[in-house]
């Protein structure tokens, strides 16, 4: 019995650690705060038996903790574990009581999450009942609902760039102004919130082709700018905002804008630097065609080589496509041996997401990206006079596309074991594995 009791205590005083800790991380960005927080509530979790009342919010506070680390990294053990986590608590805690509907919000994030990475409209829809759920157990004036509702948006706009469906657009919208409504206008928070409703205004200006909310848009990101001017998300949107303005008027007053705000934020944010250093080098060629600045010729190349090179590291995707918009600047200006180099990153590129089984929801954006670089860097490599490489290159996207097509029937064939034909199958996984090494690249071939 003093074991019991001693164990007991023992797991009260590591959650409380580990919240506190938890809790510190949030206030100053310290990882080693988040990482003894994390420790520490496993051993709460550890130590606790399995029927205690006290499991759940054990359970909850480390998914918490694993989810804040999830935002960190990216790491999807943690967007896993976190569910998982998240899983247990629902299946344990009253379904109406208190815990339960504290950690639904967060839950619910997690699901968009992993809809964001692996595509299932399900975990967009269950996170949306989550917080509907979530959003009616909440008061007015409680200081979660604010975040609950800016959450609900995000998954709505999320679904709504899945189905196109413009309710979920215009239901979105609405989330966020309430989102707006209730929190203070001074909140830290409200520029995110701002920011996510600038970009459903940005959403209904290339649905309707409405120039005005182009304008509300700039206008609302530039509000919360003045509330958080250091926040190279809604900076990094503004001058996207700023570049669709200049496409409209083909003021270079915009376009200037677009090119000093993205320097910023290249410099200043290292977590999506491929992704804004290909929007900067895109800005710096347009800037160039009006121009012919020989300088911004010379900064583009440069960036979008560095885009090319920390994409291929950080964020493989993004590698792909500032090397497609490389090479397609680089045709245009008949520059064939600068085109040949972007292409020969975007071909690495390329062949690294088809061994890849996972590339989210956008991946039929990603796999365009990768049919149309083939075809590029074969005129390239034609131009170039060499006949080899732009055979090769043409092979390469057949092999891309008929890889994705043979994996997307290979999820099918699960049924096949069950019906007693499991040898069916393995045949069937080991001619597709068979086809994706004949994509990878060869030695003397000539590819650059």
């Amino acid at each position: 019995m003093i074991e019991r009791v001693d164990t007991s205590s023992r797991a009260v005083a590591s959650n409380d650690l580990g919240v506190a800790l938890r809790d510190r991380y949030e206030r100053s960005g310290d990882p080693a705060d988040l990482a003894r927080a994390v420790e520490h509530l496993r051993d709460a979790v550890r130590l606790t038996t399995p029927r205690s009342p006290d499991l759940p919010r054990y359970l909850g506070n480390l998914a918490r903790a694993v989810r804040l680390r999830h935002d960190r990294t990216g790491d999807p053990a943690d967007l896993d574990e976190g569910l998982a986590l998240f899983d247990r608590v629902a299946a344990l805690a009253d379904d109406t009581g208190p815990i339960r509907a504290e950690y639904r919000g967060e839950h619910a994030c997690l699901l968009l999450d992993r809809f964001e990475r692996d595509g299932e409209a399900s975990d967009v829809d269950t996170a949306l009942a989550l917080l509907q759920q979530a959003v009616a157990e909440t008061p007015p004036g409680a200081p979660a609902r604010a975040g609950l509702l800016n959450t609900r948006g995000n998954c709505l706009r999320a679904r709504f760039e899945l189905t196109g469906r413009s309710t979920d657009l215009e239901s979105a919208t609405t989330a966020f102004r309430l989102a707006l409504d209730c929190g203070a206008t001074t909140a830290p928070e409200r520029a995110t919130y701002l920011d996510n409703l600038a970009n459903c205004l940005i959403d209904r200006y290339r649905v309707d082709d409405d120039l005005t909310q182009l304008d509300r848009a700039v206008d609302t990101f530039s509000v919360a700018l003045a509330i958080s001017p250091d926040h190279p998300r809604v900076r990094a949107n503004l001058a996207g905002a700023l570049w669709h303005r200049w496409i409209e008027h083909g003021d270079e007053r915009d376009l200037d804008s677009v090119v000093d705000i993205l320097r910023e934020v290249v410099e200043a944010d290292v977590a999506g630097g491929a992704r804004w250093s290909n929007n900067l080098a895109v800005a710096l060629g347009d800037r160039y065609r009006v121009r012919a600045d020989a300088a911004d010729l010379a900064e583009a190349t440069a960036v979008f080589r560095t885009a090319c090179e920390s994409g291929a590291v950080a964020d493989i995707r993004w590698s792909l496509l500032a090397a497609r918009n490389w090479g397609k600047w680089a045709m245009g200006r008949a520059a064939w041996a600068e085109a040949a180099q972007a292409h020969g990153f975007g071909r690495a590129a390329a062949l690294h997401l088809s061994a890849t089984r996972n590339r989210g929801r956008h991946q039929e954006h990603w796999l365009r990206q990768a049919r149309g670089l083939a075809v590029d860097s074969a005129v390239t490599s034609l131009r170039m006079g060499d006949l080899r490489d732009a055979v090769l290159a043409l092979e390469e996207g057949r092999a891309l596309v008929l890889a994705e097509a043979l994996a997307r029937e290979s999820a099918e064939l699960d049924g096949l074991a069950d019906e007693g034909r499991a040898d069916l199958a393995e045949r069937y996984r080991v001619g597709v594995d068979r086809l994706v090494a004949l994509t990878r690249p060869r030695s003397g071939t000539g590819r650059r």
